[in-house]
């Protein structure tokens, strides 16, 4: 894991870098963030592309459990 020093936004300790899983009957991926209003689908949850989600980059501080997401650009 890649720690960054200093960087907790309340207490200023070392965060460790880390993902939320999403899990599916198709496997564990990383978790994804999308623009915008969700749509439901007719069948069951939403109407997603899973290439059109940023994936979620999440530190925790290793002191008091502090948690940052991060949704980055997808690189092309």
């Amino acid at each position: 894991m890649v720690a960054k020093k200093g960087s907790c936004m309340r207490c200023n300790n070392t965060n460790e870098i880390g993902i939320v899983p999403d899990f599916s009957a198709e496997g564990i991926f990383e978790a994804v963030w999308f623009r915008g209003e969700p749509k439901k689908s007719k069948w069951f949850g939403y109407k997603l592309k899973r290439k059109e989600g940023m994936p979620i980059t999440t530190y925790r501080c290793t002191r008091c459990g502090f948690l940052e997401f991060f949704a980055r650009e997808r690189e092309h």
